[in-house]
């Protein structure tokens, strides 16, 4: 899902983020896994997702989708994986090709029944890794994760809006609205 980008020299690097397109993991990982987040709360989330990313909207984002997990509003179990990545420290290996092409975007699934949702995921074309070169590091590639997550969760447009009502005549157009309210 890095749309054709290659991150660093190797045949895969590290990721932060658990991307569940084709995927495995030890044990001791599924071991801890809590669908309810229950080891976690709002407050302790609040305080460490800003270590995790530096961006604002991402903050928001994984504070609201904790909220929703909390509050069973979402069917889904990924999202409790991700959670303890964050929090154990994780690291998720990457392949630089993409080894899988996800077939199940059609009307009868359970998660993704809607074609243009996740559409940039759909049949996307495999490649192959035949001789593995590994990483000379243990480290996340973050640029790789950030690419990732600023196409999942529409970052640049977020920005752009809040930019654009950073400007003084915005600005100046809702202080002069709030003096009539």
């Amino acid at each position: 899902l890095q749309g054709g980008h290659k991150w660093g020299t190797a045949d895969y690097y590290f990721s932060g983020f658990s991307n569940i397109w084709g995927w495995a993991t030890w044990r001791r990982f599924w071991k801890n896994y809590d669908p309810m987040l229950t080891k976690y709360s709002e407050q302790d989330v609040a305080i460490h997702l800003p270590k995790i990313f530096n961006d604002i909207f991402l903050q928001e984002i994984w504070l609201e989708i904790f909220r929703k997990i909390k509050s069973n509003k979402i069917d889904t179990w990924d999202y409790q994986l991700q959670f303890l990545t964050f929090f154990e420290n994780g690291l998720c290996v990457t392949p630089n090709v993409n080894l899988i092409s996800n077939i199940g975007f059609r009307a009868d699934a359970t998660h993704t029944n809607n074609p243009n949702h996740h559409a940039h995921h759909a049949n996307l074309p495999t490649g192959e890794v035949t001789n593995i070169i590994h990483p000379l590091f243990f480290l996340p590639e973050k640029e790789a994760d950030y690419f990732f997550l600023k196409k999942e969760f529409y970052l640049e447009e977020k920005w752009k809006k809040f930019k654009k009502n950073q400007l003084p005549r915005r600005r100046l157009k809702r202080w002069i609205r709030n003096l009539f309210k």
